[in-house]
Order: structure tokens, then C-alpha cells, then sequence
């Protein structure tokens, strides 16, 4: 049997269109839903052919977060602070490489305002800087104040391979129980989170493991970390966190070591909380007694990591 002669033509276009669906531009699109206003949840809406493992959106307002997904559209509910006009990115990540934009006007929140509140009382004198040195030190590693307006990892310490715990402290973690994830990539550049079990979570401190088994294809690296707290705020992206993807063959004993040097860090988070109540209303020579005290608290977190 003889083949036609435009035989090899359509075989061409066949592969050309082939190609060009492989590599079809995903996301293609980003809406929100209507009428969006300040203070009041929208949902965003990310749409596009799939395959797709992840999408980063940039909401327009300094937040960007990538979201790991199974497939799209995905949706994600945001609230904008303030009003105005805000432009909206959706990124592809790994599999997915496409880009989509789109500009919103967020309406101003129509409830009232709040009464303002009375004014605070003057604050007690305050012991002089010179002798608070140590203190400030100490309450820029760990979360004196109990909490922030953002959750910030200051500090991950611990056992950085399969089944490995690790601690993580920093300041606005919340008491509630959240997430811990990590970001890794594998030997072909796309995107892999690995959700860690959390075994201990405090305002300060959290223990959490590595899963017991390495991602496929996943090389030794420079890891980030990042928490959502129990109220669904993200903290900042932690790293580089060197990951390995062999596990140790003493992982049960280094897991129990980052266990008491947790809670040895909790113990000495606790004391410092004390510490800088008490410096508030603390005379000059009490505070040099408190700023000792807080420069040995100091140099034992070092010992405890």
C-alpha cells in the first residue's frame, strides 16, 4: 500500500501541535470575586490547563504566597486591609510555567470606624538602656513580649534528614497548634512541600519531624521552612536549612537531644518573659542584676542548639 505524499505533513502538524500542548502556558487566567471591599473576604480564582503542581499568587497588597495544588482552578480567600487599586499575579511553579494578571479596585470598608481609645497611662521609668544590653540581646532571639503582629522564625535547630526532628523558635507563633512545611525541589526543578508532623507547639518553640522518607528524586539541599499558625497566618520563609536525604543511623538518639534542648529553650524563654516584666519597673540597680542574668541566659542558647 502506498502512502498519500501529504503523509509526512500531517505527521508534522501533528507533532507540532502535540509540542505546543506539552508545553501549554499555565495559569492562564486570575479573577476575583465581585465587588471587593476592604476588611471583607474575596475569593481569588486561579484557572488554567493542567498539569499544575503549584501557583504563586502576588496579591498586589505585599503578601505572595505559592500554594501547593493537585490540580486547577484552585480558589484562595484573601482580605485586603486597604482600599484602592490592587494588581494581582498568578505564577506557575515545577510543571507549570504560565503567568496571568489582573487589576481590582478594593471599595473602602463601609463600617464605622472605632471610637479611639482613651489614652494610655504614662509608662513607669524606664532603667536606663546602658544597663539592659543583655536583655534586648536576648528578647531579639526569643519572643519576650509573647507574641507579634507577624509570626517570625528567628532560629530551626535540630535533625535535618528523614524521620529527624528539628525545633523551630520565634517570636508570634501563637499557642494554637498550626503547620510547619518545607520547600525543596527535585533534580528537575519543580516543586516539592513536605508537611512536617508537629509533636510540641508553644508561642515560642515548636518540635516537628521530617517525614520518614525522602521525596522521589529529591537531591541534599538548602531547604526553606515557613509556618501557618493555628489561625492561618504564614510566617517569613526560613533558610537556608541544609536538608540531607540519608537518614541517620542514631536518628531516635539526635531526636531525643533536640527534645531536651527544646524544652530547655522553653525554660529559658519562660525566664527571659520574666525578666522583661520585671525590667519594666526596675530600679538601676536592679536592672544591672536583670541584665546579668539576661547575658547568661544569653550564652546558655547557645549551648541548647
Amino acid at each position: 500500500m502506498s502512502i498519500p505524499k501529504f503523509a509526512p505533513i500531517a505527521l508534522t502538524l501533528f507533532a507540532v501541535l502535540r509540542s505546543a500542548s506539552a508545553f501549554a502556558q499555565t495559569p492562564n487566567s486570575i479573577t476575583v470575586s465581585a465587588s471587593p471591599t476592604a476588611n471583607q473576604p474575596v475569593t481569588v480564582t486561579v484557572s488554567g490547563p493542567n498539569p499544575c503542581g503549584a501557583v504563586g499568587i502576588n496579591y498586589g497588597d505585599g503578601e505572595s504566597i505559592v500554594y501547593p495544588i493537585s490540580e486547577l482552578p484552585m480558589k484562595q480567600t484573601h482580605v485586603y486591609k486597604t482600599p484602592g487599586q490592587k494588581v494581582l499575579t498568578a505564577q506557575g511553579h515545577g510543571n507549570c510555567t504560565g503567568t496571568a494578571s489582573t487589576t481590582i479596585t478594593v471599595a473602602p470598608d463601609p463600617t464605622p470606624a472605632p471610637a479611639p481609645a482613651p489614652p494610655a497611662p504614662p509608662p513607669a521609668p524606664a532603667a536606663p538602656a546602658a544597663t539592659l544590653q543583655s536583655l534586648e540581646k536576648l528578647c531579639g532571639r526569643i519572643d519576650c513580649a509573647r507574641g507579634g503582629t507577624k509570626p517570625t522564625i528567628v532560629e530551626v535547630f535540630g535533625v535535618k534528614t528523614p524521620g529527624g526532628t528539628i525545633a523551630i523558635s520565634g517570636t508570634g507563633l501563637g499557642a494554637q497548634q498550626g503547620f510547619v512545611r518545607a520547600y525543596l525541589e527535585r533534580r528537575d526543578g519543580s516543586l516539592v512541600v513536605q508537611e512536617l508532623r508537629v509533636h510540641s507547639w508553644t508561642d515560642g518553640v515548636i518540635e516537628a519531624s521530617w517525614p520518614m522518607a525522602s521525596a522521589r528524586d529529591l537531591p541534599d539541599q538548602d531547604a526553606t521552612i515557613q509556618i501557618e499558625t493555628g489561625n492561618h497566618t504564614r510566617s517569613n520563609d526560613f533558610g537556608p536549612v541544609r536538608y540531607s536525604t540519608v537518614r541517620l543511623s542514631n536518628t531516635n538518639a539526635e531526636n531525643a537531644t533536640v527534645h531536651e534542648k527544646a524544652v530547655r529553650r522553653q525554660a529559658v524563654q519562660q525566664e527571659a518573659r520574666d525578666l522583661w516584666m520585671r525590667s519594666h519597673r526596675a530600679s538601676a540597680a536592679d536592672a544591672a542584676a536583670i541584665d546579668r542574668r539576661a547575658a547568661e541566659l544569653l550564652a546558655s542558647l547557645d549551648r541548647f542548639r
